[in-house]
């Protein structure tokens, strides 16, 4: 995904798609997280840092998305 969006600017990555809403950078940024989470804690063994640490999925699985948007993720 990355290499596909190598090379583009600010503004083309921040632009809308009609009719959706989403841009390409906000399709990456999740990606990025889930990635970043993955190497530090699946792989490195490293604790969970915010937002993921705070959530409580076995109470609520679907939790994550809305929290971390509280957070600012």
């Amino acid at each position: 995904m990355l290499s596909k969006a190598e090379g583009l600017t600010h503004a083309q990555l921040v632009s809308k798609h009609p009719p959706s809403e989403l841009t390409l950078a906000g399709l990456l940024y999740p990606l990025a997280l889930v990635e970043e989470n993955w190497m530090e804690v699946r792989f490195s063994g490293l604790p969970d840092r915010e937002p993921w640490a705070s959530v409580d999925w076995d109470a609520d699985p679907e939790l994550g998305v809305p929290h971390c948007r509280e957070h600012g993720a």
